[in-house]
């Protein structure tokens, strides 16, 4: 149990951890009805995954806009400028959660490579597993690097294939 001082401190120090996860999941079951509806935000968390990726690699070849450099000189520089190196952050709040998504979705895009699409959706994921990942390794963070690790050992387990297991 978290240290807090009062019940109330204890019930909106939770909030953000148990209490949203359990309402995601009740809202999901009301707004997704039908494949129809799952594919739609299966597409627009792809296209903004893409957009934020493209982002970063531009932060990447081409360096931070004005107010990201001020972010930067307001005291990021310190965890975000390492050996005068730019731990990419895309247009999330850190470089830890950048390269976390981007590898959350690069393992997600790959594996709906591998499935039964035309081949032009196939070439769509492709493009996004590698834009993504590739946007994970610039970010600059360690951690990112076990999202697509454990994600492809948890895919193995759920297609049941004992020999690659």
């Amino acid at each position: 149990m978290p240290f807090a001082f009062s019940v109330e401190a204890w019930f909106y120090a939770m909030g953000g951890i148990a209490l949203y996860q359990l309402l995601i999941v009740n809202l999901c079951f009301v707004l997704v009805r039908s494949k129809k509806d799952w594919y739609t935000f299966l597409n627009f968390w792809l296209w903004f995954s893409l957009l934020a990726a493209i982002w970063g690699i531009k932060q990447k070849l081409f360096g931070v806009d004005r107010f990201e450099q001020a972010w930067l000189d307001q005291g990021a520089a310190t965890t975000h400028l390492i050996y005068g190196k730019l731990r990419v952050f895309g247009n999330f709040t850190d470089a830890g959660m950048y390269g976390a998504g981007m590898g959350h979705t690069a393992i997600s895009a790959g594996i709906l490579f591998l499935g039964p699409f035309s081949k032009k959706r196939r070439a769509f994921y492709l493009f996004v597993a590698v834009s993504c990942a590739y946007a994970m390794l610039i970010s600059g963070t360690r951690g990112a690097l076990a999202v697509p690790g454990v994600g492809g050992i948890l895919y193995l387990i759920m297609i049941r294939n004992k020999r690659i297991l």
